[in-house]
């Protein structure tokens, strides 16, 4: 089975639990992860403007995230921007993709990339609940079962359970994975 590759939006870097499992899953090998300089800049600008991480520490996470995947960071060139037609202030997510050929664009911003946009390029826009459950059912449920334990590990004020963390971060995985958790 080839290893599929998946451009992260901001949107889904910048919630910090949902963008913990993304990349853990990237870094045990579930997919080739990519990003730009400008969209891990817009998380992390947005994570400091809403108090969720001082300066100091998001200098220290793009630091620390490009050390873990030197070869995902992509330098889309910006004459492509023209050739994209999906909105406006994600063309450069949707350039950045076209230039390393990603499979997937994980996305909670799915209006902004039409299927019309898509097409002539053989990418597809996914909504990470669904990239999430993608990667279950080509890896195994015990894949991201283990990483997410893993993750909920770490919370100590409060700890949580399985289902509680699903449960208390809905926003970010949503029902669907909610739900496709407790009949797997």
């Amino acid at each position: 089975m080839r290893n599929f590759s998946a451009l992260l939006d901001a949107c889904v870097l910048f919630p910090t639990s949902l963008s913990d499992t993304l990349l853990t899953t990237a870094y045990k090998g579930l997919y080739r992860v990519h990003f730009s300089i400008q969209i891990v800049d817009e998380a992390v600008r947005n994570r400091v403007k809403r108090g969720k991480m001082s300066q100091a520490s998001a200098d220290k996470f793009k630091v620390a995230l490009f050390d873990a995947f030197p070869q995902s960071l992509v330098e889309a060139p910006k004459n492509l921007e023209n050739k994209v037609e999906n909105h406006p202030k994600d063309r450069h997510v949707l350039v950045s993709a076209v230039h390393v050929k990603v499979d997937i664009i994980v996305t909670s911003n799915l209006k902004h990339f039409p299927e019309s946009s898509l097409l002539p390029w053989d990418i597809e826009a996914m909504h990470p609940d669904d990239f999430l459950i993608y990667l279950c059912a080509r890896h195994g449920d015990d894949v991201l079962y283990d990483v997410l334990t893993k993750q909920i590990s770490k919370y100590k004020k409060p700890p949580y359970t399985y289902i509680e963390f699903l449960s208390q971060f809905q926003k970010q995985f949503s029902s669907r994975m909610l739900n496709y958790t407790l009949n797997s």
